[in-house]
């Protein structure tokens, strides 16, 4: 994890490390908090094998996922630069868990959007009673506390932000890395924004 031209560089490459046949990166916020908007922009790696995610999760010492919910504002799968998804996690324990997902493909002049081609902004707009989540200031998915029978009015821990490259992992399926896969990928952090609600 570097800090270079103005971005923050998160690094995955396939140099071993710990017994371990890659090695990546992971920025968490020790800052944390309860409801508005988070928005960040960046651009994403992409090569097989690789699973780029901005998510919020609360301290999981305190509350065991997903007991106190996971919102994961942005998840890619290497093989598909063109494909964006966005969740919800929530659920008494692991065994108990349920979600909500959703998927995005864009666009512009009749050309999917690659999202290693260039940055984007990824947001999520979290109240009591909804969850919305937008790319480039465009809304593509909401979950209202309804469809979690009732989960999300009652999700009170503060969330804290989490930004990665993992190489590999259940969410990718059987695209895992091989050797088609290019390395070293990064994933560029332009910047996280965080708003506070204007209350009247």
């Amino acid at each position: 994890v570097t800090v270079a031209n103005g971005n923050l560089v998160i690094t995955a490459t396939d140099a071993p490390y710990s017994g371990k046949a890659y090695r990546s990166g992971k920025v968490e916020s020790k800052w944390s908090k309860q409801y508005g908007r988070w928005e960040i922009r960046a651009k994403l790696p992409g090569t097989q094998g690789t699973w780029p995610a901005i998510w919020l999760l609360p301290d999981t010492q305190n509350n065991p996922w997903p007991s106190q919910g996971e919102i994961d504002i942005m998840e890619n799968r290497g093989d598909k630069p063109h494909i964006i998804t966005s969740a919800y996690h929530w659920g008494p324990n692991s065994q108990g868990r349920k979600f909500l997902t959703d998927k995005l493909e864009i666009f512009q002049e009749d050309r999917l959007v690659d999202f290693t081609n260039s940055f984007h902004t990824f947001a999520v707009v979290w109240n009591d009673q909804e969850l919305r989540f937008f790319v480039d200031d465009n809304q593509h998915f909401s979950i209202d506390n309804d469809s979690t029978g009732g989960f999300l009015a009652n999700q009170t821990a503060r969330v804290e932000i989490n930004l990665n490259v993992a190489v590999g992992g259940d969410y990718l399926g059987s695209e895992q890395p091989d050797k088609t896969s290019n390395w070293p990928q990064q994933m560029l952090i332009d910047y996280v924004r965080v708003y506070e609600r204007t209350r009247q």
